[in-house]
């Protein structure tokens, strides 16, 4: 997803920090600033990028808490005035305000305004904030003056420059050595990145400096940015090292955004867990069908690279830094639903993981559908195709196990084909028409329980469809041992579930 980044910021965490000497807005602060009654002194700051047309920008005053403040712009400075005569000794006029703007510092002593939008390239404008720290001996505080110089529009539509690969979890070596990031230029024509920033939605960031000499990606071509510089350690050398931005390997997942050197936002990615394909020791990979700005969004056209085409020092890591990427086997988006997750047992107590892991199937449907052929995968390697007849009544149940007695007569044994994770982890059933019939996604306690010794119970007080199972909180711990259940766990493979409280 491409847009403007900074215009919608008011009252959210800054992405970038430009401060003085920075390329691009150029923030620079002069003159003195000084203390009103409280004796805190006044400050102003800017984050993000005037441009033309594009970007906005917020300056912030920080002064005493819930005190009024005036932000005073204009185009050019006047020489220090100083306002010991009008009640606020040691304080300097910087500038005669052309526009003004108001409002009241929070409890931290802090106000956020939004600022006016720029109206000409390399225009240099000016700014000072006044703060009615009102008292018997002095009228308020001034801050220093803020100046910067409006940068032109950006050249980009979105989208020219894309990523297409990532490694956020090198489990062979740290993140620090390891991890990098693949882009791609979508365009005809080669892009000079130098300038560029990479950063995220928190206060990662890193600008792209190669000393002038230029960072250029092909048309058509790849370019490999890695936080690595010893390829004895990381297993590749990338076309350029950064620092100072991190891929989370938390479920909640992180943002890699793509910024030219006015702020316009090129490309963005949101990746998380469940949803996209994540797996230490594997980049996310974007499939060569879908190189574009928009389609590189959907999770569905991402997956596990499991090409072994670089080693680190500690062992292998997988992917395809720098090169066309594998064809991934992309599931149809969408859940048909005839048959749908009822019940995962993924962390036994009586019996060890590798004895005891079950799953049940519903059939929602009024015929009986044999499930011979069809494909039962994770968002990882995990995966096996059902090579025998099951076939689950209309109305009813079938049950798959990785053991042949977990207590139960299960349907289908498929044995270590299939591991159920007890943290993060995923079900996919895809029919035989390669038609995704149901997915969940339970995520380590977040929505969906986390029982040891029991099921996880999708409620029979719920609708029984490919919809309301996605949802964690219709789902909870089986509290008793159903029917022919006799491993000692609780759980009621192959027969009717509880209601959840």
């Amino acid at each position: 997803m491409f847009a403007p980044k900074f215009a919608p910021l008011v009252g959210s965490a800054a992405v970038l920090v430009l401060g003085a000497g920075a390329a691009g807005a150029q923030f620079t602060t002069s003159g003195a600033n000084c203390a009103g009654e409280s004796g805190t002194p006044a400050s102003i700051s800017a984050d993000g990028f005037p441009t033309v047309g594009g970007s906005g920008y917020t300056v912030t005053v920080t002064g005493a808490p819930s005190t009024p403040v005036l932000l005073g712009v204009a185009l050019n400075p006047i020489p220090a005035f100083p306002l010991d005569g009008v009640g606020l000794p040691g304080c300097f006029l910087h500038t005669v305000p052309v526009v003004t703007l108001s409002g009241s510092t929070d409890v931290a002593g802090e106000l956020v305004i939004n600022a006016p939008a720029p109206v000409m390239a390399g225009m240099t404008t000016v700014a000072q904030g006044y703060v009615a720290d009102f008292g018997p001996s002095t009228l308020g505080a001034t801050t220093e003056l803020l100046t910067y110089t409006t940068l032109p529009p950006s050249a980009f539509s979105g989208g020219e420059v894309i990523v297409t690969e990532f490694m956020r979890d090198t489990v062979t070596i740290g993140d620090g050595d390891g991890e990098w990031i693949e882009i791609y230029n979508t365009t005809g024509a080669p892009i000079d990145i130098e300038g560029w920033y990479l950063a995220d939605d928190d206060f990662d960031q890193h600008q792209i400096d190669v000393g002038g000499a230029g960072l250029t990606i092909a048309a058509g071509g790849y370019l490999t940015l890695g936080i690595g510089a010893d390829p004895l350690v990381s297993g590749l050398t990338p076309d350029y090292v950064y620092s100072g931005v991190f891929l989370s390997n938390s479920s909640a997942g992180d943002e890699i955004l793509l910024l030219d050197p006015v702020g316009f936002e090129v490309d963005r990615l949101e990746y998380s867990s469940p949803a996209w394909p994540l797996l230490g020791g594997a980049s996310a990979s974007l499939d060569p069908a879908s190189l574009d700005g928009t389609l590189n969004d959907d999770p569905l056209n991402w997956c596990l690279n499991s090409s072994d085409v670089y080693e680190t020092v500690a062992g292998v890591n997988t992917g395809t830094p720098g090169v066309v990427n594998p064809t991934c086997t992309i599931v149809p988006s969408g859940e048909i639903g005839d048959i749908i997750i009822t019940e995962v047992m993924q962390n036994p107590s009586a019996l060890g993981d590798a004895d005891g892991e079950y799953f049940e199937v519903y059939n929602t449907t009024g015929a009986a559908i044999d499930m011979m052929g069809w494909t039962v995968s994770d968002l990882g390697s995990d995966s096996f195709v059902v090579g025998s007849s099951v076939i689950v009544p209309a109305g009813g149940y079938a049950t798959f196990s990785n053991g042949a007695a977990p207590g139960f007569a299960s349907d289908y044994v498929y044995g270590t084909a299939m591991a159920l994770a007890n943290g993060d982890d995923e079900l996919v059933l895809t029919d035989t028409l390669s038609q995704k019939q149901d997915e969940i996604f339970w995520d380590n306690g977040a929505t969906f329980p986390d029982p040891n010794g029991s099921s996880m119970n999708f409620s029979a007080g719920v609708t029984q469809d490919a919809a309301t199972n996605n949802d964690g909180t219709n789902w909870c711990a089986a509290s008793t041992a159903g029917a022919g259940y006799t491993s000692g766990d609780n759980g009621s493979p192959g027969t009717a579930n509880e209601v959840c409280p």
